[in-house]
């Protein structure tokens, strides 16, 4: 899910959550409370300090699987296309 939905859920709906996946932008964990707080929910995840997780890869690598993944013509014929709409 996104902030924007983040922003959506009931505490309760937050605190069920184990996992938020995807390309977020840092400020999730403002949704969940803090772990200076005490709780009073026997929920283990009520208890969890959120954390953030990067990957980061090698920017040729990056720019090769963009590559066959965007810009890549799927065909002889989209390229042939491609080359008369340039001309």
């Amino acid at each position: 899910c996104n902030l924007d939905e983040l922003a959506l859920m009931s505490p309760a709906q937050r605190q069920n959550l184990s996992w938020i996946v995807g390309h977020q932008r840092y400020g999730a964990h403002a949704f969940f409370q803090s772990s200076s707080s005490p709780s009073l929910s026997s929920s283990p995840a009520a208890n969890v300090i959120p954390t953030y997780l990067t990957f980061l890869r090698h920017p040729l690598a990056r720019k090769v699987s963009h590559y066959g993944h965007f810009e890549k013509p799927t065909s002889i014929a989209a390229a042939d296309s491609d080359r008369a709409a340039l001309s």
